[in-house]
């Protein structure tokens, strides 16, 4: 057992497990791709309580996540939707309120994810004997423990990596994860390929017409396949207007809209696809976690810090030479992408048939009820 000597007076108290707390104020993208971090510190310290705290709005990332504890999420939107003093106080409220809970939660450990002001505060606030974080903030000389490395200098998982390390954890792996839940009734039945058009920058999108063409180019050599339509919170509107610019009543009839459902819904539909066409977004991510093979499209200069899968896992980009910062993907044809499509397709269908048998395999194995 991992343990941690908490002193009370001028008496040591008896020897308790780990608390570890791992504060995560990012993106959806991000908790996913975090995830590793998560297993690396289980493995660290199994019998520890391991706390999850990010914005409210992203929990159910980490809902069916066995290498966590607990999950609390912050109502940061509530206080951003005030407006006056009302938006000050709810700001300074929600402060305490969290500051208080995570003090007396007695944690031994805190890990900072990201570069936050308000999270060295509550890492400082905690008494955790160990805090970590990155040494490029200006609240950096509120933690102990410090990473001198700068985001970009390398990609995401080996830099989330590197601060898991500054708490204890040794034994690493690259692999993202999305545990669906046991038993979850799969919400998409039948062949099909997934297409999330979202993103969280509208630069970041494909137009309706670049996927209009990818999916008849698509549609005519697949004759049976159908298309899921994806999208997260307030993206319905990508996939209607998807639908809506299809020129063909019988194409229409192969495709399924199936929008802003919970996101473990979505993980599902994505973990029965044969691919997941997406952008630069969660989805990408979300898809790479639940082992489906994903196509994404991207613009060239993020590769290095959000290239992160390989291709041996069928994992794809097709990238766009654009200049730094800028993420217009418009220069990425449809043909383009059904000519990568079709050429890796006969490898999607191979494991699209190893993972059938996988679960018939697994069914047959399941003692029958009498």
């Amino acid at each position: 057992m991992n343990i941690y000597w908490r002193r009370q007076g001028n008496l040591f108290s008896d020897l308790v497990p780990e608390k570890i707390l791992i504060i995560s104020l990012k993106l959806l993208g991000d908790l996913i791709v975090q995830t590793p971090v998560f297993a690396a510190l289980r493995r660290a310290f199994p019998q520890a309580k391991i706390v999850v705290l990010c914005d409210a709005r992203f929990t159910d990332a980490l809902a069916t996540n066995d290498d966590i504890d607990a999950v609390w999420g912050v109502p940061f939107a509530e206080a951003k939707r005030a407006r006056g003093v009302v938006k000050l106080w709810r700001k300074i409220a929600l402060f305490v309120t969290w500051a208080y809970r995570i003090r007396v939660s007695g944690f031994s450990r805190v890990v900072l994810m990201d570069c936050n002001d308000r999270a060295c505060v509550w890492a400082f606030l905690s008494r955790a004997k160990i805090r970590a974080g990155l040494a490029e903030q200006k609240l950096a000389f509120l933690l102990n423990y410090k990473l001198a490395a700068k985001e970009g200098s390398t990609d995401y998982i080996e830099f989330y990596l590197r601060i898991a390390e500054l708490v204890g954890a040794t034994d690493f792996s690259r692999q993202t994860k999305f545990p669906l839940p046991k038993n979850f009734t799969q919400p998409v039945t039948g062949k099909y390929i997934a297409i999330h058009p979202g993103a969280s920058l509208a630069t970041k999108r494909w137009s309706t017409e670049n996927w209009v063409l990818l999916i008849e180019r698509i549609a005519r050599i697949q004759k049976t396949l159908r298309f899921v339509l994806l999208c997260g919170p307030g993206e319905k509107y990508l996939c209607e207007e998807i639908y809506a610019a299809l020129r063909s009543e019988a194409l229409k009839r192969r495709m399924i809209l199936f929008t802003e459902r919970p996101l473990v819904e979505t993980a599902t539909a994505m973990a029965a696809a044969e691919v997941v066409f997406a952008l630069d977004s969660a989805a990408r991510h979300l898809a790479a976690a639940v082992g489906t093979p994903t196509i994404a499209l991207v613009a060239q200069w993020i590769l290095p810090t959000w290239g992160l899968y390989s291709t041996d896992d069928l994992q794809f980009a097709l990238a766009a030479n654009v200049p730094r910062d800028a993420y217009d993907i418009t220069s990425i044809s449809a043909a383009e992408v059904a000519r990568l499509y079709f050429k890796r397709r006969r490898l999607f269908v191979k494991r699209e048939t190893k993972r059938a048998l996988a679960n018939a395999v697994l069914k047959a194995a399941r003692p029958r009820r009498r």
